[in-house]
């Protein structure tokens, strides 16, 4: 899991920063805000949008495989849970994860390589 949040996090990072040299000369700033620290308002931007994207390739996916994702990696659920919980069996909610990986996976790799 930690190796998934780490991939995804540095992926939705990496697209947000080529967003933002894209448009940097389209954003003005005051002297107030300027004042705050630039760092501080990319990585407000870059967290906004990761967020964002992450969320989108989650629902992009379908519901069966959307619930048992979110139950098992922003719920913290546990497989045993899910199945008992769901009535499924043990290999169907893990295959559903995998599948659900590598969607989410898929879909932020093709945002990536649009922009």
């Amino acid at each position: 899991m930690t190796k998934l949040k780490a991939w995804l996090g540095a992926t939705a990072r990496n697209k947000a920063k080529n967003k933002l040299r894209k448009v940097r000369d389209d954003i003005t700033l005051d002297e107030e805000t300027l004042a705050g620290g630039s760092y501080e308002i990319e990585d407000a931007v870059i967290s906004s949008y990761e967020r964002g994207a992450v969320r989108a390739a989650i629902l992009k996916m379908d519901e069966p495989d959307r619930e048992i994702f979110l139950r098992h990696y922003f719920s913290s659920q546990t497989v045993a849970t899910i199945v008992s919980e769901t009535g499924m069996t043990e290999h169907a909610v893990k295959h559903r994860l995998v599948r659900g990986r590598k969607k989410l996976g898929a879909a932020l790799s093709k945002e990536v390589f649009e922009a």
